[in-house]
């Protein structure tokens, strides 16, 4: 009896093959689709957690570096003082320079004046200050290291208030007077009195742009990846290492540099600063002020190096996803293959 005969219905075995590999194809797809967004989080995830922790890797580092430099800067202008009143208080000193007014110009007491200086400022052969003067209350140089300097006044400068009144206090100047033209000096003033408490004038001691630019070398040197640079206090200029001829020389900020500087130090934060720097290089910095001096001390890394690991962390996380996928892919494939 064959088939036909018997009236019943028969089963399309044909298309069997064909619908098994169209729900397979439709659970790869629909597995897939579950299994991409967990995968994609957690890629996500991940990278944006590793840019937290550089950053505040980062923030950590140019914050304990600008304290640290910051402060031991500082200490020196506290031994700055400190000698500095104690030279104002010697009777040598004192005696050479009551001389030196009634006498101008005497070789005998500028001799003296320089050697009362020198045994305070300099007691062990490396000195505190590199050079000095002394006004009289009209302004006008009588003694000093640099004896080209005697008969100088002073007292039309910008300056002067801050080195004779009685807020006077240790400041940084880009270009003071005729003395220092287009050189960063700091200067700490102190008064002078005699033994009958009559004025002698101000003893001014100088820090010169070599000693700066040494102590901004020591913090590049010490942290390659770092631009360290200052704003002087009075006119507000910018100085910096010449990176070709290594010497301390100022430099005009951008707008957008200048303005994040000045924003930051009104109101400091925990936050780096980012903005393009005079050398059109993208930067994230940090500044702190120096209070002895009322500097501010900037230190800035370019972003490509304190970014570099994070941005070669991307294409390996994206590798890692589209790899994962594949697998998975293959994984599900084979798996609903065998249903």
């Amino acid at each position: 009896m064959t088939t036909e005969d018997t009236g019943l219905p028969t089963k399309n075995t044909a298309g069997q093959p064909k619908f098994k590999k169209r729900l397979a194809r439709s659970m790869v797809i629909a597995l897939l689709s579950f299994a991409v967004l967990p995968v994609l989080i957690m890629g996500v995830t991940g990278y944006l957690r590793a840019r937290t922790l550089l950053e505040t890797q980062i923030t950590t580092q140019l914050h304990s570096l600008a304290d640290v430099q910051g402060e031991a800067f500082a200490k020196t202008f506290e031994t700055k003082t400190i000698r500095l009143d104690r030279l104002s208080r010697r009777s040598g000193f004192l005696h050479a320079l009551t001389k030196l007014i009634e006498v101008p110009r005497n070789t005998i007491y500028t001799k003296v004046v320089q050697d009362e200086f020198d045994a305070v400022s300099n007691p062990d052969g490396t000195p505190i200050f590199d050079e000095f003067f002394v006004m009289n209350t009209d302004g006008e140089i009588y003694a000093a290291s640099n004896t080209n300097w005697v008969g100088i006044s002073l007292a039309d400068t910008p300056e002067y208030e801050q080195l004779v009144g009685e807020n006077k206090h240790e400041f940084s100047v880009y270009g003071f007077a005729e003395l220092f033209p287009d050189q960063f000096v700091i200067l700490s003033p102190a008064s002078l009195q005699n033994s009958k408490k009559e004025p002698l004038g101000t003893l001014v001691g100088v820090t010169g742009s070599e000693k700066v630019r040494a102590y901004l070398d020591a913090i590049q040197t010490g942290n390659p990846s770092v631009q360290a640079y200052l704003r002087s206090s009075t006119n507000d200029v910018f100085v910096h290492i010449d990176p070709y001829r290594k010497v301390l020389t100022s430099f005009e900020p951008q707008p957008e540099q200048l303005e994040s500087i000045v924003t930051f130090l009104a109101a400091p934060t925990g936050k780096l600063m980012r903005f393009d720097n005079h050398e059109d290089m993208e930067v994230v910095a940090h500044a702190r002020l120096i209070e002895p001096i009322n500097t501010a001390l900037i230190l800035e890394i370019p972003t490509s190096v304190a970014y570099g690991q994070l941005e070669s962390l991307a294409p390996f996380t994206i590798l890692l996803f589209f790899g994962t996928l594949l697998v998975l892919g293959v994984v599900l494939w084979l798996a609903t293959n065998r249903i």
